[in-house]
């Protein structure tokens, strides 16, 4: 945020408008205030507001874009991806592909056992979310293998029997 120069533009916009406001006080021409406080909420929303909600955007999704490069790079064939906790919709536009969400990391972990047992042999499949989450999958750590945390969240590879 400091680097863009947003806060800087949006202090001097408002300082200026704070300036005209206290001229037409003084002026007496207060019929023009109305004017000049919906010029002041216009200028902040475009020069400060709507840039700053684009940043904070870009950086609150950072993690979940890094995660998803990662998961483009490491996917085998066939390889499921499950997101366990919260669901990140945006992990599926980033990816490109097909990523199944389980808010419980037990349903997660039985969904995942449930398709080794399906196909009848040892499955691999990226697991991505609070590393917290994925404790509570209660894994055998032999079986884990951590690919990478960004931010909050943390890219794992399962593999089940």
């Amino acid at each position: 945020m400091r680097q863009s120069g947003i806060l800087v533009a949006g202090a001097i916009g408002w300082v200026g408008m704070a300036i005209a406001i206290t001229l037409l006080l003084l002026r007496r021409q207060g019929r023009w205030l109305w004017l000049a406080n919906v010029l002041a909420l216009g200028l902040f929303l475009v020069v400060t507001a709507m840039p700053a909600a684009q940043i904070i955007d870009a950086q609150r999704q950072l993690p979940l874009r890094q995660l998803a490069a990662t998961v483009v790079e490491v996917q085998q064939p066939g390889e499921e991806v499950v997101m366990v906790g919260f669901e990140k919709p945006s992990l599926v536009f980033y990816t490109q592909g097909a990523v199944y969400f389980k808010t419980d990391p037990r349903r997660a972990l039985r969904y995942l056992r449930d398709k080794a047992r399906e196909i009848n042999q040892p499955i691999s499949a990226l697991v991505v979310g609070l590393p917290r989450r994925i404790d509570e999958m209660k894994l055998n750590p032999r079986r884990v293998e951590r690919l990478q945390t960004a931010g909050a969240y943390t890219l794992v590879r399962v593999t089940l029997p």
